[in-house]
């Protein structure tokens, strides 16, 4: 990791579709062959992290294995995140072909912090840290799914089709009976 400022002990997280936020954590003798293996592992080996070269300088690269299983990609804490050193953007990682639905809005979010968390011991004290770490980077997901502009996501315009203005209202009239409006 010559060619970068990335130091040791510096790190940043992988999600698997939605799931527990794996840590990789940069070593002092760590390649960007041996980063893109970590990143692989961390990822239940759903992403494919692998070397590249662009603009005569290597980089890492990371895909999803299939379109099927989001990949997300996370800073570390501020003072020791890795991303920026390695070129690496916080996000949704995603294939070309559905580049255009990536910032889509999740069906569910999971916390995953067990009901039978137990702070009887110094090792399980650590394990809840583990576990209240993951949570608020999914929280932060979520935040930053909910608060995204849908307008910037896609623009839709021209007229209405017929059908569906027939649609509306019959949907309207259906309504009025309803409610007893007519």
């Amino acid at each position: 990791m010559d060619n970068t400022s990335v130091r040791a002990g510096d790190q940043f997280y992988v999600r698997v579709d939605g799931g527990v936020a794996k840590a990789v954590t940069i070593e002092a003798d760590d390649t960007l062959k041996t980063l893109a293996t970590k990143i692989n592992r961390a990822a239940g080996f759903n992403a494919k992290a692998e070397v590249v070269y662009a603009d005569g300088a290597q980089r890492l690269k990371i895909t999803p294995a299939t379109s099927r299983t989001p990949i997300e990609i996370e800073a570390g804490a501020a003072s020791r995140d890795a991303l920026k050193a390695l070129g690496l953007d916080e996000g949704v990682v995603s294939t070309a072909k559905d580049a255009d639905t990536k910032d889509s809005i999740k069906a569910s979010y999971a916390l995953e912090i067990p009901s039978t968390l137990n702070l009887g011991s110094d090792g399980y004290v650590k394990q809840a840290q583990a576990l209240l770490l993951t949570a608020m980077s999914t929280v932060k997901s979520i935040y930053k799914d909910m608060t995204a502009d849908p307008a910037a996501k896609a623009a839709v315009s021209g007229a209405v089709p017929a059908y569906i203005q027939n649609q509306i209202a019959n949907y309207q009239q259906a309504l009025k009976r309803l409610t007893g409006g007519g």
